[in-house]
């Protein structure tokens, strides 16, 4: 017998005999459940709309910055000091303008740099190719410099600000103010990272989550151990990560000198 066969208290409260009371609990439970799909559909509304502006600003102030080391680059001849080291490239008394804020190209050097070692690390323990690399394979652009920005948080928690790769910490004050929203950004999951506190395990599949979050048929080692309330935990961290990684990457001159590092990584041998 259809819906529309069934008396309606049969219909509504699933039961073909009733007591007092069977059609408001019903009631209320229908309209829980409504409640319920409403909130979701407005939370991811919302969130939706946060990650969008986000993006955006983050990509008009990283805009600013790459025009910034550009137009310093080309002063100097067209060399931009980015290496492919894996240790610091520029020393304290350098890093800072005459306002004391520190030096955009510390922040892009930091960066570059870091992206460069975890390609190298995880090159060396086979979870990458030199054929990845050759091919400048998409997930590359998202997942390293997600994986470089979550470990300047993660390197960051017990600090009052950010700590950069060469061991320069920055605050609100002394970091670039065209990179502003990356380091509101940074320091809450500094934050979050903090609260969380991770073991190695987690960490190192949260890593792997990172990287290779844009390449579904790539596999996250060892992830079926970590518990699914810790991995929705996990994967909150990796959105965040990823939403500031997204904006960075659509940038010019990032896209400019992230190649060389990919031709460098295509080219390292772990051997």
């Amino acid at each position: 017998m259809s819906g529309e066969d069934r008396p309606f208290h049969e219909w509504f409260t699933g039961k073909k005999e009733y007591e007092f009371g069977d059609l408001t609990r019903a009631f209320v439970r229908k309209a829980d459940k409504a409640l319920e799909w409403l909130s979701k559909k407005a939370s991811e509304f919302v969130n939706a709309v946060e990650s969008a502006d986000t993006q955006r600003r983050i990509a008009s102030e990283t805009e600013s910055g790459g025009n910034r080391v550009r137009e310093r680059s080309q002063a100097s001849g067209g060399h931009t000091p980015v290496s492919a080291a894996t240790g610091p490239s520029s020393s304290a008394s350098s890093s800072s303008d005459s306002d004391g804020r520190v030096d955009v190209e510390l922040v892009w050097d930091s960066l570059m740099n870091r992206a460069y070692y975890f390609g190298q690390h995880y090159k060396s323990r086979g979870l990458l190719t030199k054929e990845e690399f050759d091919e400048c394979e998409p997930f590359l652009f998202v997942g390293l410099p997600a994986l470089t920005l979550f470990e300047a948080a993660l390197r960051s928690v017990g600090h009052k600000g950010l700590v950069l790769a060469a061991g320069i910490e920055v605050d609100e004050k002394s970091y670039p103010p065209e990179h502003s929203k990356i380091y509101e950004c940074l320091a809450l999951l500094r934050d979050e990272l903090e609260i969380l506190k991770l073991t190695d395990l987690e960490l190192e599949v949260t890593r792997q989550i990172l990287l290779f979050s844009s390449a579904p048929d790539k596999e996250v080692q060892r992830k079926d151990e970590v518990s699914e309330s810790r991995l929705v935990l996990i994967n909150r961290l990796v959105a965040k990560a990823n939403s500031v990684s997204s904006s960075l990457t659509q940038m010019p001159f990032f896209k400019e000198h992230f190649k060389g590092i990919m031709y460098r990584l295509a080219n390292f041998s772990p051997h």
